[in-house]
């Protein structure tokens, strides 16, 4: 049974979107079709450059990554308070780990850079909402928060290698049924694939077409690279 504490927190979990927050890139236009596009770019620096520096700075790369995403959305609108959504694949239990299916689920983040101007303060409130998040991931946010009609959201997508086919055994055989599928995407996605530690993370912008210019885009693209580069810091690269 939850502790009156626990509930305390969790509450205050799910009124963290309470508030006046910047919640996704400004739109170029006004419209809302079904006209999705996508932006593939390289990081200037490795996976494992990336999870080493994020090492250094106490933090995990995940929650390096959604930190980025914030900071990018502020520097985007000019705005202080931001809010996004980040992506967890749910599985925070040995058990879950065998499971087949999809466990994901949608976190809420936010930050008010006013009230945390200074890098150490920043790291330390993403640590903190870090924790809050994964203790709760299993409670729904996506029915009562996160659907497009009520608080459509920045989305920070974060990828293990699970498209490469090196991690997939021989047996095993995927399908996409996308029978049911509408193709209406949100807003603005930002989505980070890590192959080999080897190689430079894949930045993905997957973004409504009818509401943003292609230049918006490869703006937002470069402003989480800088903001993740500053973050651990890391020279700014050349891309």
């Amino acid at each position: 049974m939850e502790t009156p504490e626990g509930i305390a927190e969790l509450e205050s979990v799910r009124k963290l979107y309470d508030g006046d927050w910047s919640k996704f890139p400004r739109p170029d236009f006004d419209v809302r079709e079904n006209s999705n596009r996508r932006l593939v770019t390289m990081s200037g620096y490795t996976s494992d450059a990336y999870q080493t520096a994020a090492s250094g700075k106490r933090i995990s790369l995940g929650t390096a990554l959604v930190t980025a995403g914030q900071l990018a959305l502020s520097r985007f609108n000019q705005q202080k308070k931001v809010a996004v959504e980040w992506i967890y694949n749910g599985r925070n239990e040995q058990w879950k780990n065998n499971l087949i299916g999809i466990t994901i689920c949608g976190i809420p983040a936010t930050m008010d850079f006013v009230k945390y101007a200074e890098m150490d303060a920043i790291l330390d409130e993403a640590r903190r909402q870090n924790a809050w998040g994964l203790r709760y991931a299993e409670h729904s946010y996506a029915l009562r928060d996160m659907s497009p009609a009520k608080n459509e959201c920045l989305k920070i997508v974060y990828e293990h290698g699970i498209d490469v086919p090196e991690n997939i055994p021989e047996w095993f055989q995927i399908e996409a049924d996308t029978d049911h599928f509408t193709g209406m995407l949100g807003l603005f996605q930002i989505i980070i694939f890590e192959s080999t530690p080897d190689a430079p993370l894949t930045l993905i912008a997957t973004y409504q077409g009818s509401r943003y210019r292609e230049e918006s885009a490869k703006r937002m693209l470069s402003e989480f690279e800088r903001a993740l580069n500053e973050l651990l810091g890391l020279p700014a690269s050349e891309n």
